[in-house]
């Protein structure tokens, strides 16, 4: 028996990625990394963490087009 998120199109992963999810979750995921990489480009100083964050979305963004 499948469970409501099965059917919805998102499927349970123990490492979750943006290919696992329905499209609009990744335009929102998009919209995040562009208001991540407008806060890096002006603010100049983000953390490692921040900086590897968008690296990897922005991985996964382009890995999907």
């Amino acid at each position: 028996q499948q469970t409501d998120l099965l059917k919805s199109g998102i499927h349970v992963d123990v490492t979750p990625s943006l290919f696992k999810y329905p499209s609009f979750i990744k335009e929102i995921k998009f919209e995040a990394l562009l208001l991540n990489i407008r806060d890096w480009i002006f603010l100049r100083h983000p953390s490692e963490v921040d900086r590897n964050l968008i690296l990897r979305t922005l991985l996964e963004v382009l890995a999907e087009y």
